[in-house]
Formats: C-alpha cells, sequence, structure tokens
C-alpha cells in the first residue's frame, strides 16, 4: 500500500537544501584524481583568459566615448597628481571628476608600474592603463573561478571558464574603462568573498 508519508519524507532525504546567496550547502564530491586534472585544466584556462584579456587591451588600445571621461581622470591624475585637481583638464564638464575619481584613482596608481614597461617598447602610456586594467581584471577572473572551484567543484569552475573565453564581449571589455566594467571587476571579486 502506498503511504506518502513516507514518500515526502523519502524525497525530503535526497534533496539537498542550497540557497542562490549560500552556495556552501552545495554538496560537492571528494576529491578525485580526474578533479585533479580538472584543477590543472583550471590553471591552464584562467591563464588563456588573461592572455586574451591582456592581448585585445594591445590590439585595440583606442577608446570609446563612454570610456573617455574614466581614461581622462587616469591621465590627469598621473600628469597633475591629487593634490592639484584645479589643473585637470577634464573640470570643465560638471560632475565629472566626482563620478570618475576613485576608480581612476586605483588604476593610476596601478598603471604607474606599467608605464615604464610600455615606454621601452615605444608604447602609448594609453597601453599602460589597458594592461593595468587587463591585470586587474584577469586576477579578479582568477579570484571568481577559484570560489566557483571551492563552492561547485573544479569541473564547475573549468566550464565557467570555457564559457567566459567563448564570450568575445566580456572578454573583450575587460580592459576598458567603462563604469560597468569597474563595477563589474568589484563583484566579481566580492561574489564568492565568503566562502
Amino acid at each position: 500500500m502506498y503511504n506518502s508519508n513516507t514518500a515526502y519524507e523519502h524525497a525530503e532525504q535526497s534533496t539537498p537544501t542550497t540557497s542562490m546567496h549560500n552556495l556552501s550547502t552545495v554538496n560537492v564530491p571528494k576529491s578525485t584524481s580526474s578533479q585533479d586534472d580538472s584543477w590543472v585544466k583550471l590553471v591552464i584556462w584562467q591563464f588563456i583568459i588573461a592572455l586574451l584579456v591582456i592581448g585585445y587591451a594591445l590590439v585595440s588600445p583606442c577608446t570609446k566615448v563612454e570610456e573617455s571621461f574614466n581614461l581622462h581622470a587616469v591621465h590627469d591624475i598621473l600628469r597633475f597628481g591629487v593634490t592639484d585637481p584645479v589643473k585637470y583638464d577634464h573640470l570643465q564638464f560638471p560632475g565629472v571628476v566626482p563620478r570618475t575619481f576613485i576608480g581612476p584613482l586605483f588604476i593610476a596608481a596601478v598603471t604607474k608600474c606599467f608605464i615604464p614597461v610600455t615606454r621601452r617598447f615605444g608604447l602609448d602610456d594609453l597601453y599602460a592603463v589597458r594592461l593595468a586594467f587587463a591585470v586587474i581584471a584577469s586576477l579578479c577572473i582568477v579570484y571568481f573561478t577559484r570560489g566557483v572551484k571551492r563552492a561547485l567543484g573544479s569541473e564547475t569552475a573549468c566550464t565557467t571558464i570555457y564559457l567566459m573565453a567563448a564570450q568575445f564581449h566580456f572578454i573583450y571589455y575587460l580592459s576598458r574603462p567603462l563604469p560597468n566594467t569597474f563595477a563589474s571587476l568589484i563583484c566579481t571579486r566580492d561574489t564568492f568573498i565568503s566562502n
């Protein structure tokens, strides 16, 4: 005879409880040799993603309108510093400096490390800004995929990075100082911070 209470209890025991906000409750299988291979594949693909981001930054350094405010802010911070903002060229547009100061300030600090390298190869400082942004974006992607690996396993992390590598626009725009890219890097970095 069919007992509905027994069927309900069995279904309750076999279904893991997960939440979109708490991925730590997902049952991740124990490590096996195939997962160890997945870890190696994950590292290789993370390196490939970094090369793609840096490659797009070098191949297509020019900016579009939405990027110009942030890029100009980086230029002014690098050229005049933060103690003399009166000399900033982009002050003539109202509201631009307050909206584009914190992100470019951080990027300008990282860009200072890349300027000697790009100048040695005869490249403009624009390439240094792109490379700084590309390296930061690549590190955020590495951190994100490590979080996916911890929460959901190596195979899922590999699949995630395959999908990222297949998306031209996502990889292309990771080296571009758009407001949405700044926000994307912060969100990507903090997604799995609790794990």
